[in-house]
């Protein structure tokens, strides 16, 4: 037994930084994954209505894809590309989307306000 250990691993040296690439993207999304349970605990025991529940359990699933979305491209750019023409790459996606949708984040943030702060009351 002792024998076939030290064979495995020179198998499986070729594949350390693929390895390494997966339990980052694991290990990032496991961590996220239990802020954004925090956060929603949170923001529901503020929350009265049915409607804001599923909204913002809406909300927080689709930041947990494209967490997860973005944490892989960074994966695969940091194991096939260069940070460079990735840096390049997200900086021009992140300027074309704030100019795109600057309403609706402005938006979704004064509606996160009005739920957490409750300034209003009928």
């Amino acid at each position: 037994m002792a024998e076939t250990l030290p064979l495995i691993l020179s198998y499986m040296e070729p594949y350390v930084d693929i390895i390494e690439s997966i339990l980052a993207v694991i290990i990032s999304i496991v961590i996220f994954t239990i802020i954004l349970k925090l956060i929603k605990r949170h923001l529901l025991k503020k929350i009265k209505t049915k409607k804001d529940t599923s909204n913002v359990t809406a909300f927080l699933d689709l930041l947990k894809y494209l967490f997860i979305l973005f944490v892989v491209i960074i994966a695969f750019s940091s194991y096939y590309g260069s940070w460079g023409e990735l840096s390049f790459v997200i900086g021009l996606l992140t300027v074309a989307l704030g100019w795109a949708l600057q309403k609706p984040i402005s938006g979704v943030v004064a509606w996160l306000i009005i739920i957490t702060k409750r300034p209003f009351h009928i």
